[in-house]
């Protein structure tokens, strides 16, 4: 059973699942081309933008987030449990892929810390 760690706060951020309203304030800036530039992938469909993001309570590998700073949502935070590549047995959930992506208008304010 799934037991997540949200919500959670980190200096002035706060970590928290998201709700159908963020995920539009999310897909805004991910597919924003100042944010872009520093992604492998430029763009994302909106539809599975917002399908992955709507799946994420029911994940059992899946504990994204978004980050509030002054009760503003201007990042979102990956962490995801996988399989332990490399390890003999590939071991269920024994490793994590972590990140974040922060809004333009955020950035320099230590939101990318907090949510790392």
């Amino acid at each position: 059973m799934r037991t997540s760690p949200w919500p959670m706060t980190v200096g002035d951020v706060l970590l928290r699942e998201a709700t159908a309203e963020d995920i539009e304030t999310l897909l805004t800036f991910r597919n924003d081309p100042q944010v872009n530039r520093f992604m492998i992938r430029t763009s994302v469909d909106p539809d599975q933008f917002r399908a992955d993001w709507r799946a994420i309570p029911e994940s059992d590998t899946d504990y994204s987030c978004v980050a509030e700073l002054a009760s503003e949502v201007v990042a979102m935070g990956f962490l995801e449990l996988i399989d332990g590549l490399g390890q003999p047995g590939l071991p269920e959930r024994t490793q994590a892929r972590i990140g974040y992506i922060v809004a333009p208008w955020a950035a320099g304010h230590g939101v990318g810390s907090s949510v790392a």
